[in-house]
């Protein structure tokens, strides 16, 4: 039973990182090319009760589902717009982010291997 177990953990790990969403620096060649994806996280009551780390953690999550959802695995960060708060409350009011997105079957080779 252990062992069939730890089986079933090992092939749900597997399967998760075949769906995973990579952002690049640049872009990936031999890829698809795909759509590009824009969202828009925060507002002026989250900035003022969320930490600026908490906005940015939301907004690429947000990012990631939305390459994800337009058929891509690859991203490149196009344009990070961050809006701060314009009275004495310092920080994140919020932040609209845009990449292109692409699809590559094969997995991405490192330069050291």
């Amino acid at each position: 039973m252990r062992r069939l177990l730890s089986i079933g953990l090992l092939l749900l790990a597997a399967s998760s990182q075949a769906d995973k969403v990579l952002l690049l620096k640049t872009p990936p060649s031999g890829c698809q090319p795909g759509d590009t994806v824009s969202i828009e996280t925060g507002g002026k009551l989250q900035g003022l009760l969320f930490s600026d780390a908490w906005i940015e953690n939301n907004a690429k999550k947000k990012l990631l589902k939305a390459i994800k959802k337009a058929d891509g695995n690859r991203a490149v960060l196009k344009d990070r717009r961050v809006f701060l708060m314009d009275n004495h409350h310092r920080g994140i009011q919020r932040m609209e982010l845009e990449a292109w997105t692409w699809r590559c079957e094969e997995p991405l080779k490192m330069d050291n291997q």
